[in-house]
């Protein structure tokens, strides 16, 4: 506990004791005790001579803080004794039973513990009035002196309220915009243009003031043949090749192949456009092949003559792991291998979630 005046060690009362010599007037430094003579203000010091108290100004004079001058001399061996008395100032103070307010700035060194609740009645530097409160179920508020949820930020001039709450059901944290003018919903108040979510300060998702929502970071691709596949063999399961990225979000194509950056469902889509279709051939099977499984579409040219060219597509959505790869195969059983793949052909895929 901090002291104002003398420290604890010294006391609040100190007691000078000095034997006088024949004729001795002025005492000063140390006395019998090997104290140092010391005072602040005469008036909380009382001095005696063998225990008579004496009057200040008639029997002595203090003025120096160091020393006392007897108007008439002691005699050898009078005790010469003072009593000194700190002298200190309560002021400017906060009570610890009764509390109050500083003004001022406070520093805290160590921890600040607060059993009540927490309201501050200004928070910028404007000093506008907008509270902060966190109340004894740990719920902060900022514009909101009681809180309804873990966190409620409200603003009363607009009506716009930003919530994180708690399921009841679940304890399953939530974040609700409302606009409580308009009654409650989830979203952002009417006059926000849009709403933006960011990952590694980059947007990675907006919705716009008319619901629409953009994901720019959202894989997905499409690529095309560089040049006409021609003359596809037979009886084997021919890897089509994509040599040109129309787009490709994320850089999860190369080499004829998807691979999968996450774990989720994708969209995936072939169209090929197959030029002199066999009618010889026993079937025709477009296969987008994953790594968990084969999709397959078959054609059967049951033509009364070979075909100038003729479309094949399949699309699927796929359950795909992170790292799994897709290539688009295609396989003719029996038939001359005369057909080609046209470069109007395309390979196209997103990830759905």
């Amino acid at each position: 506990m901090p002291y104002l005046g003398r420290s604890p060690g010294s006391g609040v009362r100190t007691r000078f004791i000095y034997a006088a010599t024949a004729g001795q007037t002025s005492f000063s430094g140390n006395d019998s005790n090997s104290v140092s003579l010391a005072y602040e203000d005469t008036l909380y010091m009382d001095v005696y001579q063998n225990g008579v108290l004496l009057k200040p100004v008639t029997d002595y004079a203090a003025t120096t803080g160091t020393s006392v001058v007897l108007v008439t001399g002691a005699t050898t061996d009078d005790v010469v004794e003072m009593i000194v008395y700190d002298t200190f100032a309560v002021a400017d103070t906060v009570s610890a039973k009764d509390g109050g307010t500083f003004s001022g700035n406070v520093a805290m060194g160590g921890t600040l513990n607060v059993t009540g609740a927490f309201t501050s009645p200004g928070i910028d530097d404007n000093a506008d009035a907008v509270a902060i409160t966190i109340d004894s179920s740990e719920r902060v508020g900022i514009g909101a002196t009681s809180p309804s949820e873990l966190l409620d930020v409200y603003s009363g001039s607009t009506n716009a309220r930003i919530q994180v709450q708690t399921n009841n059901s679940s304890s399953v944290p939530a974040i609700e915009f409302r606009n409580t003018a308009a009654g409650s919903q989830i979203g952002m108040p009417a006059n926000v243009n849009a709403m933006t979510f960011t990952t590694a300060d980059n947007e990675r998702m907006r919705i716009d003031s008319s619901g629409r929502v953009t994901m720019p970071s959202q894989p997905a691709f499409q690529a095309v043949p560089a040049s006409n596949q021609n003359n596809i063999a037979t009886g084997t399961d021919v890897t089509i090749i994509f040599g040109t990225e129309r787009f490709d979000v994320g850089s999860n194509f190369a080499s004829n192949t998807f691979t999968a950056p996450v774990t989720g469902k994708y969209y995936l889509d072939v169209q090929l456009r197959v030029e002199q279709i066999d009618t010889a051939a026993n079937f025709y099977q477009l296969k987008i092949q994953t790594t968990n499984h084969t999709y397959v579409m078959t054609l059967d040219p049951n033509f009364s003559a070979d075909m100038l060219y003729g479309p094949m597509s399949i699309s699927i959505v796929a359950d795909m792991d992170a790292n799994d790869t897709t290539l688009v195969k295609l396989h003719q059983s029996g038939g001359t291998a005369q057909s080609d793949i046209d470069d109007e052909s395309y390979f196209s895929g997103y990830l759905l979630g």
